[in-house]
């Protein structure tokens, strides 16, 4: 009996199947549907330039609502209006098999309505680089709104036997459920979680994105199952009574599996970059917690539509992190609506947030909370307000990190950090000002800084001699000391302190100085002893790729850090957040012992030689160095009238070409124009090509490093090329070019550039990509051939004569260089910037100091799937074949089907003719 029932469903199916594709219905019903989603599509894909199906999911909803209930309508209202459905449903088979029969033939043919569109994704595989999990997720989630239309379709037939009557009810209940998610910022705030539960594109949409999430597959499996009951309910009351109470029962347990669901769930990211799900440089934090971390979400509840779909993404972020933390994360959610957790909320300083909301048919304006407060050991930390999705993860794990960096530096450390002293015992038989005292300053230092890091760091003093100071010397950059005894025989001593964890390491200051205190005499004396707690814990602080310090260059032109009108000061706040950036003088100062990354912004004028040595020697000690140079300076006509005057260009020489020299980079004196660039609309003359702002495409950006890996697109200005050659121990890595449609300009005999661009040409040839962006890593050259002279040394002829030039860098380092400082000043980056270049730069700054981890978080979901092909032949065929040519096709099937049908027909009846006669 069992076997029979299975069989009759599959009868059922494989007869409606049959009846479907012979029928001309659903060749009509496909081809408008390609028709409509074609156009609709087609008519700006190649407009956006984007490889995705994002526009066309879109519309997936709407148009599944329209065209659903079109191939569903006469499933079973055809059969009662004939009066077949009586007669199959006294045939030994149940209302289950009938309607799981019915169903399952007109999911197959709802299904084959889209099939035809995998033709879009062959479109856009051929002509773009194409992100495949959004695609599969799109595809995932029409299968399952299909099925829950298709029920709904399928269950409005039976209610009636009329298929217009039908097909209106199935309009009806489609449309509401794919539209009532627009409205919810009309609906009061109480309603608009019911009202985006109910919308089937708002879970379709968040599956479409490439989200997997079981709360989504919920929603649509309960509305499917639903229906079906319904459908069943309603064909079984033909022939008895089904009660009531039975199917409000399953509508109930439906509504507590959402419930259930909508609290324990999970979710699979099919994104490429992994957009929606904690990147591993989260999950690397939440393994370091030590100690109970609570996280307190202050939102108010009833928040209108926008400000809801914020507060479900903390929530799904926080149950994320809660999850990849073990139980050492708890999450307490606090109702601002409430007066006592309103004043708790105030007096961790959170602030209330004006929104705009609809109450009682006005529009008004509501004062919410909406921030995180962490709390972890006696840390607190605040992240205020939290008024949008993007970015979340970056600025939570931040935060997350710098409690626990906080409350100890050296938590979730695999390697061990370690102090070595480095002092040779014969420098104790000259006199030197606290050389007898080293040890044990050292020592104290050493205990002071363990303790706070809870006796994490190991000691060690080490007494080298001969060669292996030289070998220290080329490895770590300490001091090398040339040593004269009594019978002026000449010896090697070494004097440094380096931490050490791993391969990496950095070199606290302690070195042997000699001064001339007056002529004929000179003083030798230990320096570094005084500040030897301080510089230890900054040099750990930098060590385990912490540091919060950048040095900022001035003088020479630089722009300034503190002016966001005409300097670098908007650039400097997007900073801020996650750095301290000090000004530094290297005319009067030294770079910090703390500090792993200078910056130097828009030099016009001219290092000296000093300077220029201390930038090249902290390059070899594994100092970061990020460059940002204009290949011009600009001098404005000072004559006022003087109406054509015009702006002079001069090379822009700063010293800084000799350390570039020698490492294989050269800032070309050229700007790099581009037909692919800015366009602004300019009265009278249209859209205007300003070819000195290059656009970069993603196409142009480095594919593998994590500065440029999720950005689509970057923005440049008057910026030259940057060339590199080869050099043993380099590796170059072009961050970003212009397109190959570029060229480059230079100066004429008036030392004036042409950048007017109504009075440019685009050349034909001598165009190319060239590189705007370059980073450097590795051991760098010296530019210098040895120390700079010493006057205490030069004119006295000493015992003791100190070594601390490194010709060689003794550990790998970074140095970008930017070929224009005007990507960081106000006429690329606002206030609040939230632009591709501005993403760019922090990416850099958070490379250049080691987390670059944290790169990939901050530009999540920024990925784009550039369109390479986007006019000519291949593109107009893409495109009028998508948007027509697959209608035609799938009207030639319908044709050949029914001539087929109709051959098949004239045969039965000739065949049929045939016997009669015989038989008369």
């Amino acid at each position: 009996m069992s076997n029979k029932k299975k069989a009759s469903w599959a009868v059922i199916c494989s007869r409606e199947l049959s009846a479907l594709f012979t029928s001309p219905i659903p060749y009509i019903v496909c081809v408008v549907f390609l028709l409509v989603a074609g156009i609709m599509f087609f008519s700006t894909f190649f407009l956006i330039k984007r490889a995705e199906l994002r526009g066309f999911f879109e519309y997936l909803p709407r148009l599944f609502s329209l065209f659903i209930p079109a191939l569903t309508m006469r499933v079973f209202s055809e059969e009662k209006r004939s009066g077949s459905l009586e007669t199959l449903l006294t045939l030994p088979v149940t209302p289950l098999s009938v309607v799981a029969g019915k169903y399952l033939a007109s999911l197959v043919s709802c299904v084959m309505l889209f099939v035809p569109t995998l033709f879009y994704v062959l479109t856009c595989c051929l002509l773009g680089e194409v992100d495949s999990g959004p695609i599969i997720g799109g595809y995932i989630g029409a299968i399952l709104l299909a099925a829950s239309y298709c029920a709904v379709g399928v269950f409005s037939s039976s209610v009636t036997k009329n298929q217009i009557v039908s097909f209106f009810i199935s309009f009806a209940i489609c449309a509401f459920l794919s539209f009532c998610g627009m409205f919810a910022v009309l609906m009061p705030s109480s309603l608009v979680r019911g009202i985006k539960f109910l919308s089937s594109t708002s879970h379709f949409e968040s599956i479409a994105r490439g989200i997997i999430d079981s709360r989504d597959i919920i929603y649509f499996l309960s509305i499917t199952a639903l229906f079906f009951a319904l459908t069943v309910a309603s064909i079984t009351n033909s022939k008895k009574k089904i009660p009531v109470l039975d199917m409000v029962l399953f509508a109930a347990i439906l509504l507590m599996l959402n419930l259930v669901g909508g609290k324990a769930f999970v979710r699979g990211d099919l994104t490429e970059a992994k957009s929606y799900s904690l990147s591993p440089a989260s999950r690397d934090v939440c393994a370091t917690l030590e100690q109970p971390l609570q996280i307190k979400v202050f939102f108010s509840e009833n928040l209108p539509a926008d400000q809801n779909a914020v507060r479900q993404y903390v929530q799904d972020m926080l149950t994320e992190y809660k999850n990849a933390s073990g139980k050492k994360l708890t999450v307490e959610y606090f109702d601002t609506e409430k007066d006592e957790n309103a004043s708790m909320a105030g007096g961790y300083g959170l602030q209330q947030v004006q929104i705009q909301e609809i109450k009682n048919n006005e529009v008004g304006f509501k004062n919410v909370f909406m921030g995180l407060v962490f709390t972890y050991a006696d840390q607190i930390e605040c992240l205020d307000p939290v008024t949008q999705a993007s970015g979340l993860e970056y600025k939570i794990t931040t935060s997350i990190s710098r409690l626990i960096r906080n409350t100890n530096i050296l938590a979730g450390m695999k390697e061990t950090p370690k102090l070595t002293l480095y002092k040779s015992s014969n420098l104790l038989n000259f006199e030197i000002s606290g050389m007898d005292k080293v040890d044990q300053i050292v020592k104290n230092a050493y205990e002071l800084v363990n303790k706070k890091a809870n006796g994490l760091i190991e000691f060690q003093s080490i007494d080298p001699s001969g060669d292996e100071c030289l070998s220290l010397r080329e490895r770590y950059g300490i001091q090398v000391i040339r040593t004269k005894d009594e019978n002026r025989s000449e010896s090697l001593a070494a004097l440094g302190l380096v931490l050490q964890k791993g391969e990496s390491f950095r070199v606290v200051p302690l070195q042997m100085v000699s001064m001339q205190v007056m002529p004929g005499v000179v003083l030798n004396a230990v320096q570094g002893l005084e500040e030897l707690e301080e510089n230890i814990s900054g040099a750990l602080e930098s060590l385990v790729a912490q540091t919060q310090t950048i040095a900022y260059v001035t003088g020479h032109g630089c722009l300034d850090m503190n002016d966001p009108q005409y300097g670098a000061g908007n650039f400097a706040s997007l900073l801020r957040d996650g750095y301290t950036l000090q000004e530094l003088n290297l005319a009067t100062k030294d770079i910090p012992s703390d500090v792993a990354c200078i910056m130097i912004n828009g030099p016009k004028e001219e290092f000296s030689q000093a300077e220029l040595y201390k930038i090249d020697q902290f390059m070899m000690r594994g100092g970061n160095v990020m460059l940002f140079l204009d290949p011009f300076v600009e001098q404005y006509p000072q004559d006022p009238n003087n109406p054509y005057a015009q702006v002079k260009y001069y090379a822009n020489k700063t010293g800084l070409e000799q350390i570039l020299s020698k490492n294989g980079i050269e800032v070309k004196p050229n700007y790099v124009l581009d037909s692919q660039c800015f366009k602004r609309p300019m009265q009278g003359l249209g859209n205007v090509n300003f070819y000195h702002a290059p656009i970069v495409q993603k196409e142009n950006l480095a594919k593998d490093n994590p500065v440029t890996y999720n950005l689509g697109f970057l923005v440049f200005l008057q910026a030259g090329e940057v060339t590199s050659e080869e050099v043993a121990d380099l590796e170059f890595t072009k961050l970003a070019s212009a397109s190959k449609k570029s060229w480059t300009v230079t100066t004429n005999d008036n030392a004036e550039i042409n950048l007017d661009p109504i009075n440019i040409i685009p050349p034909t040839e001598g165009v190319g990509e060239h590189t705007l962006a370059l980073l450097a890593e590795g051991k760098f050259t010296s530019c210098f051939t040895g120390p700079l002279a010493d006057s205490a040394n030069a004119e006295n002829e000493s015992a003791l004569e100190g070594n601390n030039f490194i010709a060689k860098g003794t550990q790998k380092g970074k140095l970008f260089v930017a070929s224009t400082s005007q990507i960081t000043g106000p006429n690329i980056i606002s206030e609040n910037s939230g632009e591709p270049i501005a993403l760019f730069l922090e990416n850099v700054v958070d490379y250049m100091n080691g987390k670059e981890d944290l790169c990939s978080m901050r530009t999540k979901g920024l990925s784009l799937s550039p369109l390479h092909v986007t006019s000519g032949p291949v593109a107009n065929f893409a495109k009028y074949f998508n948007e027509a040519g697959l209608a035609v096709l799938v009207a030639l099937a319908g044709l050949i089907v029914f001539l087929l049908r109709k051959r098949r027909r004239n045969s039965i009846r000739k065949e049929f003719s045939s016997e009669v006669e015989k038989n008369e």
